[in-house]
């Protein structure tokens, strides 16, 4: 990575810990729109140029990545069956874990959601994009974080479908609200972290995470996460240039 890099990525992480470390009622509030007649199928051709952009994903405390390394892009919306993304990853070296309960500890997206953030309920889906050539499938696997005991008998199945692209893969995945019992409705807010990880091999110790929110442990503070916003149309996205 070049010093310019270097130093833009620490500028970058600490604008956003600046304004994490608000509270609640005074940090950034984002709007994703609402889209009709998405399929769940991998393509990208019926969300057009629509959808909420996060153009950059950056490591907690680390250096970013050389994007041929890795590079993450992600857009959401929602609609009235859940959180629509659609993700698109580069990577050099496709690595994925081969038991699902550990799928996080290779290449995978993880991606948290709550009625709000700091709510009690919580649901945490690991998805493995089956890039690997020995794991060819997409997989996910859930962390069910729901202390209310009415919501967790309820299914939190997703959906979500993956296809390969130029420069690596695109998931397209639906979080669904009945999971966590949510009425989408434009002006609710919804609490929402998203991690994306890379491993090139398995003997490495740790494996490299960018975030949204520049936080770890979300999986115990519910509260380390973004506020969402169902809108009617997209803000602005979240994208820097130097």
């Amino acid at each position: 990575m070049s010093r310019l890099s270097s130093v833009f990525a620490g500028a970058v992480a600490t604008i956003l810990f600046t304004m994490n470390a608000m509270g609640a009622e005074e940090s950034p509030v984002f709007a994703i729109p609402r889209m009709n007649g998405v399929v769940i199928d991998g393509k990208a051709d019926d969300w057009g140029e629509q959808g909420f952009r996060i153009e950059l994903l950056i490591p907690v405390g680390g250096e970013l990545k050389p994007a041929h390394d890795h590079n993450v892009r992600a857009r959401l919306a929602w609609d009235v069956r859940g959180l629509l993304l659609l993700v698109s990853m580069a990577d050099d070296v496709w690595l994925e874990h081969a038991e699902k309960d550990s799928l996080f500890r290779h290449d995978a997206i993880e991606l948290f959601l709550a009625p709000q953030p700091g709510a009690a309920d919580m649901c945490q889906w690991v998805i493995a994009p089956g890039m690997d050539p020995k794991h060819p499938e997409l997989r996910w696997h859930l962390y069910d974080y729901r202390k209310t005991g009415n919501l967790r008998r309820i299914p939190a199945e997703i959906e979500a479908a993956r296809a390969a692209t130029d420069e690596g893969c695109r998931v397209e995945i639906l979080l669904p609200w009945a999971s966590l019992d949510i009425t989408p409705t434009e002006g609710r807010e919804i609490g929402f972290q998203m991690f994306v990880d890379d491993a090139d091999s398995a003997r490495e110790q740790q494996t490299y995470l960018v975030a949204w929110y520049q936080a770890l442990g979300t999986f115990m503070h519910s509260d380390r996460m973004h506020r969402l916003r169902l809108s009617r149309e997209a803000g602005p996205p979240v994208a820097f240039a130097v």
